[in-house]
């Protein structure tokens, strides 16, 4: 629109002179409003060509900054994951997921919906409070670094509360920073009725089965070591060179019996 109007101008001009033949261009006159909407024309493009390259600098700069800030942007995720030793001790996880290190990292337990505690929520929130970095805070997580803590088991859960133990369901806030200061937030959901009915082969992890089966065999040899060699929990049975060759005695006569036998 800005082109044509220097266009729709002259055009104006020539036919109203047309029309009422009171105004005659020569042809320096109309040189001279070429060269007008010429210079009009190229003002217009330089002032939209410096307007595209400002647009295209600031999304630029948008663009960089945007990249810059999710390479230090850290991501926070707490949820429950049963422990190795066995499937009813449930330990708590603070995980940093992001590319960043969070800072000043603080913990909000609400019911969900913003729904008040129920009795046996609040047994569970007791347990969550026990933790000194959930009650008040956490100076720092690493990238890609987790916080753990055993929290409650599953057995003396349900001797204080009864079966609602897996009507439990929390809501975690959580406020943290970046190393720039910059402020996030995150919500996990903790739904105790996500154990309901899991169960579990086996007799737990195996290499903490190894490590319980090691240390008793430990003890067995450090009873011996320390007893002068007599344990009441090691059987010992020593064969000398004599009774090996009274074995290979006893070998060769039921040889020879059976092939006597046989003959």
């Amino acid at each position: 629109m800005l082109l044509l109007l220097p266009v729709t101008f002259i055009a104006g001009l020539i036919a109203g002179n047309v029309i009422s033949n009171e105004i005659t261009l020569s042809d320096d006159s109309l040189s001279a409003w070429v060269a007008a909407y010429a210079t009009v024309a190229i003002a217009v493009l330089t002032f939209i060509l410096a307007l595209e390259t400002w647009k295209l600098r600031r999304s630029q700069d948008k663009q960089s900054a945007d990249i810059l800030e999710q390479s230090i942007k850290p991501e926070l995720e707490v949820y429950l994951e049963s422990s190795k030793i066995s499937f009813q001790f449930m330990n708590l996880h603070v995980e940093n997921t992001g590319n960043g290190l969070a800072k000043n990292v603080t913990f909000k337990i609400t019911g969900v919906n913003g729904a008040s505690f129920t009795d046996q929520e609040q047994v569970l929130v007791k347990e969550f409070n026990r933790l000194n970095f959930i009650k008040n805070s956490m100076a720092s997580l690493g990238v890609q670094k987790t916080r753990s803590s055993f929290l409650f088991s599953f057995i003396d859960l349900k001797s204080e509360v009864g079966s609602e133990a897996f009507d439990i369901k929390l809501n975690i806030s959580l406020a943290f920073t970046n190393v720039a200061g910059k402020e996030y937030t995150s919500e996990s959901i903790i739904d105790l009725s996500e154990f309901k009915g899991i169960t579990e082969l086996g007799n737990g992890d195996p290499i903490q089965n190894i490590a319980k089966e090691t240390e008793k065999i430990r003890k067995v040899f450090e009873g011996v070591v320390h007893n002068g060699g007599q344990s009441k929990n090691l059987n010992v049975r020593i064969h000398t060179k004599k009774d090996q060759e009274e074995r290979q005695a006893k070998e060769l006569e039921m040889i020879a019996e059976y092939q006597r036998q046989k003959s």
